[in-house]
């Protein structure tokens, strides 16, 4: 390895031996104790607090119209059960869209995060109310939540009003395979497969 004038380096120096210096240490104490990792909260429940509830944040809109808003959530002290839960969670999100002048049909993509999978159906029940035709795509996954909360979700919109005063027109396509099909498999649920805008 050569310096900046073009002399090798002296070894003591090199970034590479340094290194290797340093994993030599850290070999020497990485095992005889075991590591101890202390509880870190997550971002959810460094935000959930039972007196001020759980306040969801948003991005800034992007020059092409896209906007998230994330940590969209309930307490459980205040809704107990998964489908009350649910519709306190869309009621928030009607608000932020409408503080935003959106709609329902600017929601392109949806994360849901539940703490028991057992509940998807309770939570579809109420979901499938809120999206009827051409609902966004949507990705659903079981996480450890905070104990108060059964969901949780981020949702991605795109207002297409910049795109359309350009172009003069905005469409959003969707894939919602609802029947048998050789190359996609069907849709159970209330939401589709892909959302493409221009």
């Amino acid at each position: 390895m050569q310096g900046s004038g073009g002399r090798p380096l002296p070894l003591s120096r090199c970034p590479c031996q340094n290194a290797i210096d340093r994993m030599t240490e850290e070999l020497e104490y990485a095992d005889k104790t075991p590591d101890v990792q202390g509880g870190c909260p997550s971002s959810a429940e460094r935000s959930c607090h039972s007196e001020l509830g759980c306040l969801p944040s948003h991005s800034s809109r992007s020059p092409a119209g896209f906007q998230w808003i994330s940590g969209l959530t309930a307490l459980q002290s205040e809704h107990p059960d998964v489908q009350s839960q649910t519709r306190h969670v869309f009621t928030l999100l009607q608000r932020q869209l409408q503080e935003k002048g959106l709609l329902m049909k600017h929601v392109l993509l949806v994360h849901l995060f539940v703490s028991d999978m057992g509940n998807f159906s309770l939570i579809n029940s109420v979901y499938r109310t809120y999206f009827t035709h051409n609902p966004p795509a949507r990705v659903c996954v079981q996480v450890s939540l905070p104990v108060t909360q059964q969901l949780r979700m981020d949702v991605l919109l795109h207002d297409g009003t910049a795109a359309c005063e350009e172009d003069g027109f905005s469409q959003r396509d969707t894939l919602h395979v609802q029947s048998l099909s050789h190359w996609a498999p069907a849709n159970i649920g209330p939401y589709s497969q892909a959302v493409r805008v221009p």
